[in-house]
């Protein structure tokens, strides 16, 4: 009877925790209702298995883990056609990694590995994605693997009729485009060297063809940072996605300087719960570095590199890996000693300045962890 009780006690926390981890593998503003029908649709008994044992792992927060990641970010490229201040590509910050795109042997040899686990993958990262030749190819096969595609763009390419078609018919389910601010002077503050109007025009043509294709995917979703500079043009932005039959979210960007701010004067205190990337996501950059987060940006807080003879649960569960996730040990003294060591082993582990980890955040600079 006791056996029960505590596999019904663990059962319970798991399926709390398993409501995290659905919340972290759905990329955009997703309703509960549709949630569970893109849970459904992705589903399989082995990636089911796997979220439960995720979910366990995480209750339990080991370090060795027995599970798969249930989300993968794929970075097409690190290059970008804009100047973003709040992005480190956009400002130019050295990441000690080389100008270049992930090949698509690459990209097929390390989904191969994951692809009977993972749900969902989001193609972007510190790059424009629809800069990569071969896009279109690696959410196709994605797409064919049972897996869920989304990605983030700037949408500063002209997109045809032809490339819109092809961008529906390679399964994309999601497509997140940044548009923060409905007049060329508002928009160009913040997306430096973007063209609002390309953008604008490239939203309808997809929409347009999604219509002629009598096509649901992918769902156009209209993201909008909020700074001092365009609050006034949110309602704008809004209606205009509402026309297009977009989706539209917003939310406050991280701010460069305190000229972005909308709120300088009040108190920045942002609250950071614990972290389960370690246990539920991993990132492949365009350079074949392997990071533990999308938030990692320079090349030595990799945790491995996928090379020929690449095996990820040994990836999965390298000392750098290890490491970082007793971090977040429930115990003071695991944590402390995990640091210790990573610091005497000179391992890098991002997680080190990570506000997961450090519970203080900088009010002004770029994105990721610096």
């Amino acid at each position: 009877m006791l056996k029960l009780q505590k596999l019904f006690d663990v059962s319970i926390v798991s399926y709390y925790n398993l409501t995290l981890i659905v919340e972290t593998m759905e990329k955009g503003d997703v309703k509960i209702s549709d949630k569970i029908k893109i849970f459904i649709r992705y589903n399989t008994w082995k990636k089911l298995y796997n979220l439960i044992v995720t979910g366990i792992m995480i209750f339990f927060r080991k370090t060795y883990s027995y599970n798969y990641p249930i989300v993968v970010y794929i970075e097409p490229t690190n290059i970008c056609n804009l100047h973003c201040p709040g992005c480190p590509t956009g400002v130019g910050i050295p990441s000690n990694r080389e100008k270049n795109t992930l090949k698509l042997k690459q990209f097929k040899f390390f989904l191969d590995q994951i692809k009977d686990f993972v749900y969902s993958i989001n193609f972007s990262n510190w790059g424009e994605p629809l800069l990569h030749p071969d896009i279109l190819s690696m959410i196709e096969y994605a797409h064919r693997n049972h897996i869920r595609t989304c990605m983030d763009t700037n949408f500063n390419i002209n997109i045809s009729e032809k490339k819109a078609e092809s961008m529906i018919k390679s399964g994309l389910d999601l497509v997140t485009v940044s548009l923060d601010g409905f007049l060329q002077k508002t928009y160009g503050k913040y997306r430096r060297g973007g063209k609002v109007e390309l953008v604008k025009r490239n939203i309808k043509t997809l929409a347009r063809m999604k219509e002629r294709l009598n096509s649901d995917t992918p769902e156009i979703e209209i993201q909008f940072l909020i700074f001092s500079h365009n609050i006034n043009e949110v309602d704008a932005v809004k209606n205009f996605a509402k026309q297009a039959g977009a989706k539209f979210t917003s939310k406050y960007g991280r701010r460069p300087g305190i000229e972005f701010d909308p709120h300088p004067d009040e108190p920045y205190a942002p609250e950071y719960g614990d972290c389960i990337f370690l246990l539920t996501i991993t990132t492949l950059n365009s350079d074949n570095g392997l990071a533990p987060c999308c938030l990692s940006y320079y090349k030595k807080d990799d945790f491995g590199e996928l090379t020929s003879d690449f095996n990820f649960k040994r990836f999965w569960n390298c000392e750098n890996y290890i490491y970082s996730r007793a971090l977040f040990s429930r115990m003071k003294k695991v944590r402390r000693s995990a640091s210790n060591v990573l610091k005497e082993k000179k391992l890098e582990s991002p997680c080190l300045r990570c506000p997961y980890y450090t519970k203080k955040d900088k009010r002004y600079g770029q994105m990721g962890i610096l």
